[in-house]
């Protein structure tokens, strides 16, 4: 895998951008680290960064999880600069060196992801246009090196992450699959038949057509009920992490009870495990941009299912846990 490694600059910084995320209760972890980096990367060599992302005690995150460059601090008699998630679009009053002078730093995700205009009602991409926008190995480099020039996971992330794949992957070649709920694409199935008739095959599908049938999988997912039933297919050739879960595909991630540091710290370590396959698969999502950024050259696919769907498509109300004795409740 190619590593995230902080790009040094000698260019002695004299003056400090500070960007302070103040994240929803709901906003996923990957929801806000594309933004980070879009922000940061923007940003001249010459001003330090610095990121403040609080958790629920009001404890900056960032430097549990990622490597904290020593020139961040704020440098003294210099100027501080304090941005807020969102808000370069906004900020007029902001000094006219903070930004880079040497053209676009790289793609830009979110508006390269965007459905052209005509091209789809839908707020988010089809996986169709997906899979088409990552093909772009440009693309993709260039995303990975401005994420690399301004945010390096910390060592204590990078030797979770050394530790499992020696032990779980180690010579062997392991497609990695982020499984996401079904639900955000609309699909609505039990899951005992939405991960036998429509995902499972798929991996196994795609296995052969890398010439390795019998390689090993590895999941990441925040639905326990789609682990265990792939486990009970894939048996001794799947790996994924203990971690807490939610138990039904219905459920959102916010419910495990783990603390944000702790989701924030887990869903990190998959996705950089997932960027360390050999070939990834899964639907449109945050976590799928940031692992084929992390890992620029490994391939992927979209399920094909996912492919004319795109997030928020017919997505079904949530009764399931209103109703224990909701008929409905048993399609899971």
């Amino acid at each position: 895998m190619h590593e995230l490694r902080l790009l040094q600059d000698p260019i002695p910084r004299t003056d400090l951008m500070r960007l302070i995320i103040a994240p929803r209760s709901r906003m996923g972890f990957f929801a806000a680290f594309h933004y980070i980096w879009e922000m940061l990367g923007r940003v001249d060599e010459r001003w330090a960064r610095q990121v403040t992302f609080p958790d629920e005690q009001d404890t900056n995150l960032w430097p549990e999880l990622f490597h904290s460059d020593p020139t961040n601090v704020e440098p003294p008699g210099g100027r501080v600069f304090e941005a807020r998630l969102g808000d370069f679009k906004r900020y007029s009053q902001a000094p006219s060196d903070l930004y880079r002078q040497d053209g676009e730093p790289s793609v830009r995700l979110h508006s390269y992801l965007a459905a052209k205009q005509g091209e789809s009602a839908e707020r988010y991409p089809t996986g169709r246009r997906f899979q088409q926008r990552f093909k772009d190995q440009r693309a993709r480099t260039s995303m990975y090196l401005a994420v690399s020039r301004v945010i390096r996971p910390s060592k204590t992330v990078i030797s979770e992450c050394a530790n499992f794949s020696l032990a779980e992957f180690s010579n062997s070649y392991t497609l990695g699959v982020h499984l996401r709920s079904a639900r955000h694409i609309g699909v609505n199935l039990p899951s005992r038949r939405y991960i036998r008739e429509w995902v499972i095959p798929e991996i196994e599908g795609a296995l052969v057509s890398q010439s390795q049938p019998d390689g090993r999988v590895f999941i990441a997912s925040d639905v326990s009920e789609y682990v265990e039933l792939c486990r009970g297919h894939f048996g001794d050739r799947m790996a994924v992490r203990a971690i807490p879960r939610v138990t039904h595909a219905w459920e959102d991630w916010y419910q495990v009870g783990s603390t944000r540091l702790d989701l924030s710290r887990n869903v990190l370590i998959d996705a950089l495990l997932l960027a360390k396959c050999n070939f990834v698969m899964g639907i449109p999502s945050n976590v799928l941009s940031a692992v084929l950024i992390f890992n620029p050259h490994n391939d992927f696919k979209i399920f094909d299912f996912a492919l004319e769907r795109s997030e928020g498509q017919a997505v079904f109300p949530r009764p399931f846990s209103a109703d224990k004795n909701s008929n409905t409740r048993k399609h899971w």
